[in-house]
């Protein structure tokens, strides 16, 4: 049931989001001068408004799509990245896997939010530079778990019979490898997502991610703290929004893992 509700209600955000344009209210940057912190409910807006009179509602609809866009290109591209480099490292071994490894190691052993703010600091602000940051700093947990999971599967009597027929190493990873291991990068992806929009939401907060006026669950956080006992709403709603999103994220991935038999690594 779980599964279910986490995967309808991720599902209902990216309709949400890429229907933004009409589903929206509001323009998410129109200002209403005459409805600055309206209450919800108030002169139109069903979720209030902000110091600027833009509509609270308009404004988590389009920030669903920083938060996705960020979430599922950081967990995909870092599973495209992890992946290949442990395929590399367990298919070749010897050197490869020591060098591979050894790189991928480094970077987990940074904490996250330092690694993710050392590469924003190097790339400058904005959403694209986020993105390549928790890219490069979730790389390594695919990484260690396609490399694991690749030198079990290597062991098997199919593999090794098709090596004894002649196929080569492209044609075992593409035929033997990929397939038993992509149900556990899955897994991982959608617990790397959650995290990524987590952290997109924090580097945002910090004025690190996305640049006003784009619309953003953390900007509307970070904008919301010297409001926070006159217009509570303001952070309530996004903070609402960034939970439920991640929650989903990580029930669905809790979900995907026992039916696969197998618990995502945690962070």
């Amino acid at each position: 049931m779980a599964f279910f509700l986490a995967a309808a209600f991720m599902a209902a955000l990216g309709v949400l989001a890429l229907a933004a344009p009409l589903v929206s209210p509001f323009d998410p940057v129109r200002q209403d001068m005459n409805a600055i912190l309206a209450a919800p409910g108030r002169a139109g807006h069903a979720l209030g408004t902000d110091d600027l009179g833009r509509d609270v509602l308009s404004r988590i609809i389009y920030g669903s799509r920083s938060a996705l866009l960020v979430g599922t290109l950081s967990a995909f591209g870092s599973a495209l990245v992890g992946g290949l480099a442990g395929l590399v490292a367990a298919m070749w071994g010897g050197v490869a896997d020591v060098l591979v490894m050894t790189v991928m190691d480094g970077v987990l052993a940074f904490p996250t939010i330092l690694a993710a703010l050392t590469v924003v600091a190097v790339l400058g602000f904005g959403l694209a530079p986020v993105t390549i940051a928790l890219l490069i700093v979730y790389s390594p947990v695919f990484a260690r778990l396609v490399r694991t999971q690749t030198l079990i599967v290597k062991t098997e009597g199919y593999v090794v019979a098709s090596r004894a027929l002649g196929f080569g190493t492209a044609w075992v990873m593409a035929r033997h490898i990929i397939p038993n291991i992509g149900g556990k990068v899955i897994v991982q992806a959608s617990t790397v997502f959650a995290l990524a929009v987590s952290v997109e939401a924090s580097l945002s907060y910090l004025g690190l991610g996305a640049q006003p006026p784009t619309a953003s669950w953390g900007l509307m956080l970070k904008d919301a703290r010297n409001y926070l006992s006159l217009a509570p709403w303001l952070s309530i709603f996004p903070g609402f929004a960034v939970f439920l999103t991640v929650l989903s994220a990580s029930v669905f991935g809790d979900s995907l893992a026992r039916r696969l038999g197998r618990e995502p690594s945690r962070l």
